[in-house]
């Protein structure tokens, strides 16, 4: 009895570390190297991402990894620092210089300090400050992505020349419809516009081409290198689903801006959608895939405000 136990146990453990879909494993797997060109890469590629050599130690259950884009474990994290902490350091590095100038022009202007202060408190809440801070923020950091995956950047724009990239009109057609539905849901409970939506609405009518540049196409590159390739791709490694749970999660919350807001709160879900739903497209179809859903997904939010739609 003990016997048959141990061999159904073993046969299980087998099942489920083959599986692909819920194996757990090692983000800290030693690199391979090419028999044919050397080069040195992350072994959870099929075959050398320099000259398609297939990879003889190549394991099954990384599978899951063959439309994914693996930088290994130590970029992935660098690149997740530069799109969560960088980002958010830069903008406040921004937005302090603004403010400074902001005051030193002030200044200069002979206004009493009640005037000021008040001029300053307007500045603060104004479309200019975050004009500043957001577009040239994301402007900066997807120019230290570039130069950060200079080596990698042709398997990343190769994923756009393959035909799996077009699978991303299709959800981010999708993922717009299903936000509708939860916008038309979250309406009938109260919600209003949340302070995200506002920021974007109030930049696309007061610079609309820079708006097209950074809302519809810097900024769906800057996060989904943040969040697929960097953060689903590194916890990927330990657990499929972990990664789905956490980063889906993550995605939804940085487009929260105020916690304790019940109405923040109902914009949840539709950004919820948005971060399992481009998961799913990232680990199906690559990034390719992934970025056109989330740019069309954008780009259709800037048409619609440019359209005078709400």
């Amino acid at each position: 009895m003990e016997e048959k136990y141990v061999l159904g146990m073993k046969s299980l453990l087998s099942s489920y570390k083959m599986s692909g879909m819920k194996y757990f494993h090692n983000p800290f797997l030693k690199k391979t190297t090419c028999e044919k060109c050397a080069k040195i890469y992350d072994p959870v590629y099929k075959s050398c991402p320099e000259c398609g050599e297939p990879n003889p130690q190549f394991n099954p259950s990384y599978r899951s990894f063959e439309h994914t884009q693996p930088l290994g474990w130590v970029r992935e994290l660098i690149l997740l620092a530069f799109g969560t902490i960088l980002l958010f350091a830069v903008a406040q590095i921004i937005g302090g210089v603004a403010v400074f100038v902001k005051t030193a022009e002030l200044a200069g202007q002979s206004l009493s300090q009640e005037e000021i202060k008040a001029a300053l408190e307007a500045y603060l809440q104004s479309v200019e400050l975050s004009l500043w801070m957001n577009d040239l923020t994301y402007l900066l950091i997807f120019g230290a992505m570039l130069l950060f995956l200079w080596k990698q950047n042709r398997l990343i724009w190769k994923s756009f020349a393959n035909l799996r990239a077009l699978y991303g009109v299709v959800f981010g057609v999708v993922i717009l419809v299903l936000s509708a539905i939860w916008g038309l849901i979250a309406k009938q409970l109260g919600a209003t516009p949340n302070t995200n939506e506002s920021i974007v609405k109030d930049s696309v009518l007061s610079a609309p081409v820079l708006a097209i540049l950074v809302t519809g196409i810097i900024a769906p590159f800057v996060e989904e290198m943040t969040y697929r390739v960097a953060g689903f791709g590194f916890l990927k490694r330990f657990n499929r689903v972990v990664a789905y749970l956490v980063i889906g999660a993550l995605f939804g919350l940085i487009h929260i801006k105020n916690y304790t807001s019940l109405n923040e709160w109902l914009s949840y879900p539709s950004y919820l959608i948005a971060g399992f739903s481009l998961c799913f497209v990232y680990e199906r179809f690559g990034f390719g895939a992934a970025f056109i859903a989330h740019s069309i997904n954008n780009l259709t939010v800037v048409i619609l405000y440019l359209a005078g739609a709400n």
